[in-house]
């Protein structure tokens, strides 16, 4: 009778033992976001004729190539994907060293049915083709001939479509492992500035027993790898991994950390989310499990940045457009980080890859889009210092608008007697910051000639409309983007208005407002917002790779005058 009882719960899946993610991800890694083309703009265009939906990549076969964020030594690599009678999509490689293009996948043919899928392994300067799963015997295989030799050159994937449509359903890819960065038994080879003695290895795994631990740090500093490992994490549990931090510094402002946390499912993702670069880029979705073992991949080559969750691509940047990230360190430690709840890990292993930066495609000079401009200007000083940049509108008691520049602004009025004209702008540009003296005052904001206001609300109430970059109202910093003009008036008092505005070049590729979180380019707002809060703090780096100087402590009698520190050019006085 037990034993039936037994039975009974198993099929019915009471008793259904828990498996972990670690065990039951798909097979390699996903090359492919849900509803970005995000990986895949890594070209020297910016790509055209290509959408992203439910995971599916679209392509048409006017579209521009596709050039991925990512290069390869050893790999295996697997795509599925489907097309209009007669399309032709093109897999091949680019080399880093002179981005000459190679076909070890030749030219795939659509020819109606179903699905097709395509599987390759590269081993060196030998890639072998499997037409089913990879326990069948490949049906062919050859080795590739170069200038240099090829089974030392790391490769990136290179996709284009003709004669038709084509849909990439799935395209994943696997590397081999690496090595064990713990040896099972103790921490050799690990140190920490805080108390080694908090953590311990316990069955294999890595736990920090008391939650004084700080970061664990590897001895060994590290450039261009990729990282995996498992975790479990405790309910509402804060983690993390540190990537390239100088010995002594903080990854969060030196190097990076990718942020390990586990929150409920339907909390909307910040700059602190599970997979994000801590308190700059939020990630592209959730994967994580909680209180079970997750599996994170973490990749960094050049400036390219990327990691998955149990196999899904959830986090992608090339930091070198990014206007602080840029900044940061491309080599160091890698840590494992306790932060109040018990943290475990296993598994962790690292596969070194050459030093270099990756494609020379992926940093040639492109067309920046306006939110990348504004953001910059606000951090790096030379940016925000540069003449003839910016603009100001100011409204006087007369309610008369002062003009900033004769060339791109004038005196506005509106038939509308209850209306106040502020400021008539042309463009293209962007409003950077306004100080509005009463909060009660009611905008409208005008774009391109428009007779309705796109924008009607209270001062108080703008940031639930536009982008707005500090919690700081004086001013309000925002990003209001305008391709051929904006007015903007009001219905209060306008009695000391002042907008201040960024005019905008022909090349500058210009956002449509789509509300305070959409408009901006990924990553650019929690960056600002993060780093104007640790300079709240008092928050700088250490190690900063740019100069720094202080001043000796030195007294000075009444009346008498004592040079502290005398610096030429730009700077921050702290």
């Amino acid at each position: 009778m037990l034993r039936l009882l037994l039975f009974a719960l198993l099929v019915c899946g009471l008793l259904a033992p828990k498996v972990d993610a670690a065990d039951d991800e798909p097979w390699g890694l996903s090359l492919l976001a849900r509803d970005s083309l995000v990986g895949w703009d890594a070209g020297p265009d910016r790509p055209e004729g290509w959408t992203v939906k439910d995971g599916v990549l679209h392509g048409e076969g006017n579209s521009t190539p596709l050039v991925g964020a990512w290069t390869f030594g050893d790999y295996e690599m697997e795509l599925a994907w489907r097309g209009s009678h007669g399309a032709r999509l093109s897999v091949g490689v680019l080399r880093e060293d002179n981005g000459e293009i190679y076909g070890p996948g030749g030219t795939y043919v659509f020819a109606g049915g179903p699905v097709q899928q395509i599987r390759t392994k590269r081993t060196g300067a030998r890639w072998e083709f499997f037409d089913e799963g990879w326990d069948k015997p490949p049906h062919g295989g050859y080795e590739m001939q170069g200038a240099s030799p090829l089974d030392r050159a790391r490769l990136a994937i290179r996709l284009s479509v003709e004669g038709g449509w084509a849909e990439i359903t799935s395209l994943r890819i696997k590397e081999p492992a690496g090595k064990p960065m713990f040896n099972g038994r103790d921490l050799a080879g690990w140190w920490t500035p805080g108390n080694l003695a908090s953590w311990s290895v316990i069955d294999g795994n890595v736990v920090c027993i008391n939650q004084q631990g700080d970061y664990l740090r590897s001895e060994k500093e590290y450039g261009n790898f990729t990282l995996s490992l498992e975790y479990k994490l405790a309910a509402g549990g804060n983690s993390g991994i540190g990537i390239r931090t100088p010995r002594l510094a903080w990854p969060s402002t030196e190097g990076m950390e990718i942020q390990l946390l586990d929150e409920p499912a339907d909390a909307p993702l910040t700059g602190h989310s599970a997979m994000s670069i801590y308190g700059n880029v939020g990630p592209l979705g959730r994967a994580d499990r909680s209180e079970r073992w997750n599996r994170v991949v973490v990749r960094a080559e050049g400036y390219m940045l990327t990691a998955w969750m149990n196999g899904e691509l959830r986090q992608q940047a090339n930091t070198f457009w990014m206007p602080e990230l840029k900044h940061r360190f491309l080599g160091g430690w890698i840590g494992l980080q306790d932060h109040g709840a018990r943290t475990e890990f296993r598994n962790v292993r690292v596969l070194e890859a050459p030093a270099g930066l990756g494609l020379d495609t992926w940093y040639r000079p492109r067309r920046q889009q306006g939110s990348e401009i504004v953001a910059n200007r606000l951090m790096n000083l030379a940016e925000l210092s540069r003449e003839g940049t910016s603009a100001v509108v100011r409204n006087n008691a007369d309610d008369s608008a002062t003009r900033g520049a004769d060339d791109v602004c004038n005196q506005a009025g509106r038939d509308d007697a209850q209306e106040t004209a502020v400021a008539e702008i042309h463009g293209p540009g962007a409003v950077v910051a306004m100080t509005v003296p009463s909060e009660d005052a009611r905008l409208r904001f005008y774009f391109d000639g428009a007779d309705k206001p796109a924008i009607n609300c209270p001062v108080a109430e703008l940031s639930k409309h536009v982008p707005t970059l500090t919690e700081d109202k004086s001013p309000l910093l925002v990003y209001v983007p305008f391709q051929e003009s904006l007015m903007i008036t009001t219905s209060g008092s306008a009695v000391g208005t002042t907008i201040e505005y960024l005019p905008f070049d022909a090349e500058t590729l210009v956002e449509p407002l789509a509300g305070p979180e959409a408009t901006m380019a990924r990553g650019l707002l929690p960056a600002v917002s993060y780093r104007c809060q640790q300079h709240g703090h008092g928050v700088l780096r250490q190690h900063d790779r740019l100069l720094k100087q202080s001043s000796e402590k030195l007294a000075a009698e009444p009346g008498q005058r004592v040079e502290l520190l005398k610096i030429e050019g730009l700077g921050i006085v702290e």
